[in-house]
């Protein structure tokens, strides 16, 4: 555990944390509305346009208010690509059998169940494959990232591994579900909830073992592209 804790050497500023959680306030709050009060003035965006430039935006944002963090992250995988890819390919090749025995277990609770958030994903796919393809395959694993394993995970892991697991993780599925509240049962939401829970902490995972935030980011970006083919 020690050897672990001194191979770890990314930490965020107190300027990433601070602009970070206003930005993580104002990503929930604030953007979406001014997406669409900025849709207003064309027409209005379809929910593709919008989210794509919603995405845009949060990907952005987060590369530059991370900037410090992605370069320590870029410098660590220099140092260490072997390590990298091999933390990259477990990772992703045990988010798969998870994803797999997850919906074996989900539809052994409930066979009618499917993923609400992939529903509206299928449904903004089908409309905008381009756009949506290089959002949440490109866009969306940078933001999520730097927002849920690099604010969120590393300050907490270097204090408490256990912890830094276990908020992030919570934080990344309840994000998946919590627009979805009051729309549809309660009961599917908490298993969408915990479907997301082995993605999130191998996420984590592969972001500890390697020592490089762009380990998860890749790892999300290949998770979401199986996700994009599947759903076409």
């Amino acid at each position: 555990m020690k050897k672990q804790h001194i191979s770890f050497a990314l930490t965020l500023s107190r300027t990433e944390i601070g602009f970070g959680w206003i930005y993580l306030a104002a990503e929930f709050l604030l953007i979406p509305q001014l997406i669409y009060t900025l849709g207003g003035f064309f027409g209005g965006f379809s929910d593709a346009v919008a989210n794509f430039i919603y995405y845009l935006t949060n990907a952005a944002a987060c590369a530059f208010l991370f900037r410090g963090l992605l370069r320590q992250s870029l410098e660590q995988a220099g140092h260490r690509p072997a390590q990298l890819l091999l933390c990259s390919v477990a990772a992703f090749v045990a988010c798969q059998i998870c994803f797999h025995i997850m919906e074996w277990i989900l539809h052994a609770i409930m066979p009618e169940f499917t993923n609400v958030n992939d529903n509206t994903i299928f449904q903004m796919v089908s409309a905008a494959p381009f756009l949506m393809g290089i959002g949440t395959i490109l866009l969306v694993p940078i933001a999520e990232e730097c927002l849920f394993r690099g604010l969120l995970f590393i300050p907490i892991y270097r204090k408490n591994h256990f912890f830094g697991y276990l908020v992030s993780t919570l934080a990344f599925s309840a994000i998946h579900v919590v627009g979805y509240i009051g729309i549809y049962p309660p009961a599917l939401l908490v298993l969408c909830f915990l479907q997301y829970i082995p993605a999130g902490l191998l996420l984590a995972w592969s972001c500890a073992a390697s020592g490089s935030l762009f380990t998860s980011i890749l790892v999300h970006s290949a998770i979401n592209a199986v996700s994009f083919l599947t759903l076409r």
